[in-house]
């Protein structure tokens, strides 16, 4: 798809449902990457993320502990998930970037104190890497941003970048 001036789309979304293969319990992923100079981070970011992240997750799922909830395991599974991405990008010596919201939905993810799973309770992760964004909007009208940017304009993240070695 091209937009102004012929110039391609460097923007995705993916929604669809995940299987793990090793959780009965159905996930959710709703994703958007926004893309600069050029496809193919993009590209690789809407067709690998989610696999990725199953496969991740199935690796969590097996180290289980009776204290780790889903949630728990998610997080874990999208750090090395965004590993591998990063890896990905390096090797490819591809000069395009990309910003991403992820939105992962989790039936039966209430895992409780004792690590037992809720199956009637639905949790909401959100994951993100730029300046994409994600908000809710209430009944009322209101609403709320979700995400915080990660950019130098963000007093807190340009003191984290600054400690950064390199």
């Amino acid at each position: 798809r091209h937009v102004n001036n012929n110039q391609p789309n460097e923007d995705a979304c993916v929604a669809r449902k995940l299987n793990t293969g090793v959780n009965p319990l159905p996930f959710e992923w709703f994703s958007v990457f926004d893309g600069h100079g050029g496809t193919q981070v993009v590209h690789y970011l809407k067709t690998e993320l989610h696999n990725t992240f199953c496969q991740h997750f199935g690796r969590q799922a097996a180290m289980k502990t009776k204290h780790d909830s889903l949630s728990t395991r998610a997080i874990h599974a999208m750090l090395s998930t965004v590993s591998e991405a990063e890896a990905w990008a390096l090797q490819a010596e591809d000069q395009s970037g990309a910003c991403a919201v992820v939105a992962l939905f989790l039936r039966g993810g209430g895992g409780a104190p004792t690590g037992e799973e809720q199956p009637d309770h639905t949790q909401f992760l959100l994951f993100n890497i730029g300046d994409c964004r994600a908000a809710v909007q209430y009944q009322d009208g209101e609403v709320e941003q979700l995400t915080v940017d990660h950019t130098t304009q963000n007093a807190e993240e340009k003191k984290r970048l600054d400690a950064c070695p390199g």
